[in-house]
């Protein structure tokens, strides 16, 4: 168990009974400071019901899912993101939870990533350009459009936009805007 990659701890009447190593790597906290306080501290506050709960049911024997998704505390106050899976046991003739806690953080991150891009992509040209002015207002941004009667075609940089080119365009188009998009972006700089 000292070499998995995975945090492992048993938890009996609220508090860790047995920690890996890896917990106190991953936690920054001491193996005294995780086994003498009460487990819930380091889980986030959001999510400490649903953690009593499962934990609860658990050692009862009541329904409680196998593999859940939580936040953890770090000593620094840093969240972490960890599916736990749990099973019940016995411990020292004790009924409590085998807990295996694998880190998902960054895949967390990036589902926040494919969430942010699913909504970019689901906007119009002109929506798109000023959320992306939002999140960096020195975003560049060619807008196209088959449409000539289009005001943001006609009015392209009132609307956000650095550049132009109608659809249906070729090579030449394309790199004729792009030319002038990044010699714009060379004066600047």
């Amino acid at each position: 168990m000292e070499n998995a990659g995975e945090v492992i701890v048993v938890a009996q009447d609220g508090m860790l009974r047995f920690i890996n190593s890896r917990a106190t790597e991953y936690s920054d906290y001491s193996a005294e400071e995780l086994t003498s306080n009460p487990f819930i501290q380091i889980v986030h506050p959001e999510d400490r019901d649903e953690v009593r709960k499962n934990y609860i049911n658990r050692v009862n024997r009541e329904a409680a899912p196998a593999r859940y998704t939580i936040r953890v505390m770090r000593k620094d106050n840093s969240i972490r993101w960890v599916q736990v899976s749990s099973v019940r046991i016995f411990w020292e003739g004790a009924p409590a939870t085998l807990n295996f806690l694998s880190d998902i953080t960054e895949k967390r991150r990036l589902e926040e990533e494919l969430v942010n891009v699913r909504k970019l992509e689901s906007m119009g040209g002109k929506e798109t350009v000023d959320r992306l002015h939002q999140m960096d207002a020195g975003v560049k941004a060619i807008v196209s459009s088959g449409y000539s009667n289009d005001p943001i075609m006609s009015d392209y940089q009132k609307h956000g936009f650095s550049g132009v080119v109608a659809k249906p365009y070729n090579m030449r188009s394309l790199g004729n805007a792009l030319a002038g998009l990044l010699a714009k972006v060379q004066d600047i700089t």
